[in-house]
C-alpha cells in the first residue's frame, strides 16, 4: 500500500507536502520495523525475501532522502520551505497515516483471508502474515498476543492462537494488533522525522539485522546450532550453555591426545 502511493507521490504528486509526510510516516514505522519483527533477510537466492525487503526497506530509503538530506540543499516535495522548517501537523503525523493504514489492513486482510482463503490455506509454502506469526509459536509476536488474550479472557490458559480451531479469534486478534502495533510504532517514525540522526540509526539497525540473518543462512549448519544456542543464552541469561559445549570439545580433545600414544604403541609392537 505505501509503496503504491509512494510512486503516486514521486511520479505524479511531486509537490504535494501532506502525502510525503503521510508516506514517510507509513514508511519508517511497522512497515520498517516489520522486516525485523518477521525475522526477514537479505539472502539473493530467495525471490520472496528480496521482493519484501525492496517493498519494504526502500520506500523508509526514499523519504529519508526526500526529508533529510534533499531537504537540506534545496527545496523537496516534502519540505517546501527547506529541511529546517520542515513541521509535522498532528493530522500529518497521526491522522491521516492511521487512516491509511487501516484501510490497508483490512484490505489485505480482505484479499488474503476472504477472496484468496482456498488458494492461501491449501499450499503450506504460500505464506502470509498470520500464518507465519501461528507458525513461530516461541516467537515474541505470538507469545505478547496470547498473553494478552489470555488476561483479557479471550483466550483460556490452555488455548493457543490456532488457524484451525480459533481462526476468527485469531484473525481478530492479529488484525487488533497490527493496528494497535502501528499506531505505537508512528511514535519512532515521528522522532525520525525530527532528527536525521534517529532515522539514519534506524535504517542502520534494519539493515544489518537483513545482513546479518542472510549471512546465517549461508553458515554450515554445526555454526548454525552454535549461534543459535549462544543468542538464547544471552537472551536467558544462560550463558554457561556455551561454556559446557566449548569445555565437552575441549575433554574430547584432550582423549583423542592420550590415545594417540597408545596407537603408536602397538604399531611399534
Amino acid at each position: 500500500m505505501n509503496t503504491a502511493l509512494l510512486l503516486v507521490n514521486v511520479t505524479i504528486l511531486r509537490r504535494s507536502p501532506t502525502l510525503w509526510k503521510t508516506n514517510f510516516m507509513i514508511a519508517n514505522g511497522l512497515q520498517l520495523w516489520g522486516l525485523v519483527i518477521l525475522n526477514n533477510s537479505l539472502s539473493f537466492h530467495s525471490m520472496d525475501k528480496m521482493s519484501s525487503v525492496f517493498l519494504l526497506y526502500m520506500p523508509a530509503v526514499v523519504t529519508y532522502v526526500e526529508r533529510h538530506i534533499k531537504g537540506h540543499y534545496i527545496v523537496s516535495g516534502m519540505c517546501t520551505s527547506g529541511s529546517w522548517q520542515c513541521e509535522l501537523s498532528p493530522v500529518e503525523a497521526f491522522v491521516l497515516p492511521t487512516v491509511v493504514s487501516i484501510a490497508w489492513v483490512f484490505m489485505h486482510t480482505l484479499k488474503v483471508e476472504v477472496m484468496d482463503r482456498n488458494k492461501v490455506y491449501s499450499d503450506p509454502d504460500l505464506m502470509t502474515p498470520l500464518k507465519n506469526m501461528v507458525q513461530q509459536k516461541e516467537g515474541n509476536v505470538n507469545k505478547v498476543i496470547t498473553a494478552v488474550a489470555r488476561n483479557l479472557n479471550i483466550l483460556k490458559n490452555n488455548e493457543h492462537l490456532d488457524l484451525d480451531k480459533k481462526y476468527a479469534t485469531t484473525l481478530v486478534l492479529f488484525v487488533a494488533s497490527q493496528i494497535i502495533s502501528t499506531m505505537i510504532m508512528f511514535l519512532v517514525s515521528f522522532l525520525c522525522f525530527k532528527s536525521a540522526a534517529i532515522n539514519t540509526l534506524c535504517l542502520v539497525i534494519v539493515l544489518g539485522v537483513l545482513v546479518w540473518n542472510g549471512a546465517i543462512e549461508y553458515f554450515p549448519e554445526e555454526v548454525k546450532e552454535e549461534i543459535t544456542t549462544f543468542i538464547r543464552g544471552l537472551s536467558t541469561r544462560h550463558v554457561p550453555t556455551m561454556r559446557r559445549i566449548s569445555n565437552t570439545r575441549v575433554s574430547n580433545t584432550k582423549l583423542v591426545e592420550v590415545q594417540l600414544p597408545e596407537e603408536l604403541s602397538d604399531n611399534d609392537e
